[in-house]
């Protein structure tokens, strides 16, 4: 019983030790072949992105300009409407209407108006986010193609986008945020 446990040990070994000599070759065979074996992993903070990227800077500006100018846009409407409608209660209450036609009228017309503010406030609500996806769209586009000339040199298999919490650990090592964010500035500021 011994032996055979003995002589289990043995093959095991010899098949242990014949799989790390295979993966020794196969990263021979692949230096020889002209492949390279898998580079680095490292990871770029978003947020810091988000906050120190100069191209994101100034369209945050911009959209946040946007966002309140729709704003009061709508306060705007949405004040004359108020008032419109309180003048309307204030003329029923005293009898200004010769009929009821003519009450109905300009109970129909500030209904109109209503369902005009609601529209116009969708509508800006559409076009403040078809702004704002295309802002994102061309920031990641940015990232991406900086990413590319950043990495021509294949050093790195993989660069993630730490956002929030979603890495849980990453040695700081692997951090690239720094150089990514001067790389991206950099090469806006020329453009």
């Amino acid at each position: 019983m011994k032996k055979t446990l003995i002589l289990i040990s043995a093959a095991l070994m010899m098949v242990a030790c014949g799989k790390k000599d295979n993966s020794n070759s196969r990263v021979a065979n692949m230096s020889q072949a002209g492949e390279q074996p898998a580079g680095q992993i490292a990871y770029v903070e978003y947020d810091s992105i988000m906050s120190q990227y100069e191209y994101c800077k100034e369209y945050s500006a911009q959209l946040q300009q946007r966002s309140a100018t729709y704003q009061q846009q709508l306060a705007a409407k949405q004040r004359a409407l108020e008032n419109a409608a309180e003048a309307f209660q204030r003329k029923i209450q005293s009898g200004q209407y010769t009929s009821q036609e003519q009450a109905q009228a300009e109970q129909q017309k500030l209904q109109k108006d209503q369902e005009q503010l609601q529209r116009l406030s969708m509508e800006l609500e559409q076009k403040f986010a078809q702004e704002q996806e295309a802002i994102n769209e061309a920031l990641h586009d940015s990232v991406q193609n900086f990413l590319k000339d950043f990495n021509k040199d294949g050093r790195y298999s993989i660069i993630m986008a730490k956002v929030g919490d979603n890495l849980l650990y990453a040695d700081p090592k692997l951090d690239l945020t720094d150089q990514v964010v001067k790389g991206l500035n950099k090469r806006y500021k020329k453009k």
